[in-house]
């Protein structure tokens, strides 16, 4: 699985080179997933620092993320991840298809990748490229995690050893608009506390935390984390940068915010047993490479892919 989600990138980037790709990141778990299966890409190729590095965005991928009411601490996750790897991260508050537009026109964008998987809204009909819907801008919507199950996620995360935001501790298990995401009431213990996302026993309650009447009203429906949505829908704009969600929160230089995980997750054995597609033995074998050059562009602190 692994394997073939390298092989979308590696034909997206010689289908449309690394400056015609854009990457969709608002610091969502599948989102941080296809963010490092390009990076790994970028590595294996010599060109991480098209991605990574320091100095300015001129000649750099862009990495864009619609602002869309999200908790103070994805905002601060996903803009720690851009300073840390040194990416370039475009931040728009326009509707998504003016968002497009000005990335297709202006920036050449042909293609962005995204972090969407079947059983996400809107993903009947979906293929690893995708075509705008007619009438759009003209763009490939590329999907190299389109066949991941939830638990094969957060394997590839946690066994990788790689960051992701610490509400996914926190009974979290998938992340959109404040106003309309809760704790996940699966993984509700007792004494009212709450187990981490990666043990969620049925991978079909994903998304029974997110909501469109959560906190009032009706809103438009939740995007899946990360990614944008197929064209025509969420046309109302993304709106304010939310300040307050979130509070009390660790901060985000935490151990459980960017820093990798020490444990074997708990959960694995109830979620499927061994990790399938050799993720660990591959990853193994292509780490150093990346660690290698992001130290080389000065982009990561190395401990973030540090292994025991």
């Amino acid at each position: 699985m692994v394997n073939h989600s390298l092989d979308v990138v590696r034909k997206a980037l010689d289908l449309y080179t690394p400056l015609g790709l854009a990457v969709s990141f608002n610091g969502g778990k599948d989102a941080c997933t296809v963010l490092f299966l390009l990076m790994t890409v970028l590595a294996e190729r010599g060109q991480l620092g098209l991605l990574c590095g320091p100095g300015g965005d001129e000649g750099k991928m862009l990495v864009i993320c619609f602002d869309r009411d999200e908790f103070a601490a994805v905002q601060e996750f996903t803009q720690k991840v851009a300073e840390r790897y040194g990416l370039t991260l475009r931040h728009y508050k326009a509707t998504y298809r003016d968002g497009m537009e000005d990335l297709v026109q202006n920036h050449g964008t042909k293609a962005v990748l995204m972090g969407q998987r079947y059983g996400d809204p809107w993903t009947d009909g979906m293929d690893d490229f995708t075509p705008s819907t007619p009438g759009w801008p003209e763009f490939v919507r590329l999907n190299p995690i389109l066949r991941w199950p939830y638990d094969y996620v957060w394997r590839f995360l946690r066994r990788c050893r790689l960051p992701y935001c610490h509400l996914y501790d926190e009974g979290y298990t998938s992340l959109g608009e404040a106003v309309l995401t809760i704790k996940n009431p699966a993984l509700r213990r007792p004494d009212g506390t709450y187990i981490p996302a990666y043990e969620l026993h049925d991978p079909a309650l994903e998304r029974s935390n997110r909501s469109p009447r959560v906190n009032g009203g009706p809103k438009t429906p939740a995007f899946p984390e990360g990614v944008l949505p197929p064209p025509g829908v969420g046309e109302g704009g993304a709106g304010p940068l939310v300040t307050a969600d979130g509070a009390g929160a660790p901060a985000l230089n935490s151990a459980t915010s960017l820093s990798p995980v020490p444990s074997e997750p708990k959960g694995l054995a109830a979620a499927g047993g061994q990790l399938p597609g050799g993720v660990v033995g591959q990853w193994r074998r292509v780490l150093p490479a990346v660690v290698v050059a992001l130290a080389v562009v000065g982009a990561v602190q190395l401990k973030v892919f540090k292994r025991p």
